[in-house]
């Protein structure tokens, strides 16, 4: 869904550990250890993926900076980080033909990201595991991975009134993606409407969020209205 980190994970840091983005990103976040903590505060909010966050959000700078602040100095979200950028683990995947690649461990950033999350209900902790899950896991119905998380991750984001937070927050409640497979298709509803009636209004949110809103709504809708009374 957000184009960075699509091309960070999926390019970057698939086929090549040592790519022009990764040593990038590694100079942009780090070190967190003996740092000066407003120089590096700084930086990050200078980085690709700060701005990136901010762009597909629509967060003001003011309130981005703030959050990150208060981030920064949360140990489960640098500890994320460092696995994210600095540890790849060995995997063989095949592309038509059987290769090896090194990647992060994305359920250990995951892991790390929600102790974050539960901790600060920090926005940029869930856009960032949101994007993981939705890249990496949402395209396997019912993956225990997407299950677990994408409510999670997407409910601090709803509560800024980040719409892409109600678009997945919502979608957390359909079968597939419920922690416990149990479907609240009324919730689901009823959280994308309001995510509609708020989101109209955002100039700066591209046209195929509101439209997949729109239809995750009418399935939610559907769905209730089936299985009402079962």
């Amino acid at each position: 869904m957000k184009r960075i980190f699509l091309i960070l994970f999926s390019l970057s840091l698939i086929l090549n550990a040592g790519t022009t983005l990764d040593k990038k990103a590694k100079k942009e976040m780090f070190p967190f250890s003996q740092f000066d903590y407003k120089v590096t505060l700084n930086k990050v909010m200078k980085s690709d993926v700060i701005k990136t966050y901010m762009k597909e959000t629509g967060m003001p700078k003011a309130t981005t900076k703030e959050d990150l602040r208060v981030v920064l100095k949360n140990k489960n979200f640098k500890k994320a980080l460092y696995e994210l950028y600095f540890t790849k683990s060995k995997y063989s995947v095949d592309y038509g033909k059987k290769m090896t690649v090194y990647m992060p461990n994305y359920p250990k950033v995951l892991k790390y990201l929600a102790k974050a999350v539960e901790e600060t209900n920090n926005p940029i902790a869930g856009w960032i595991g949101q994007d993981i899950v939705v890249n990496n896991y949402m395209n396997v119905a019912g993956h225990p991975i997407a299950k677990k998380y994408l409510r999670l991750f997407s409910k601090p984001l709803k509560d800024r009134n980040i719409c892409e937070g109600y678009l997945f927050y919502g979608k957390s409640f359909f079968k597939n993606f419920a922690p416990d497979s149990t479907p609240n298709y009324a919730r689901a509803n009823n959280i994308l409407a309001e995510g509609l009636n708020k989101c109209r209004s955002k100039k700066t949110i591209p046209n195929f969020i509101l439209y997949t809103m729109k239809l995750t709504k009418g399935k939610a809708h559907a769905m209730y209205k089936i299985t009402k009374g079962q």
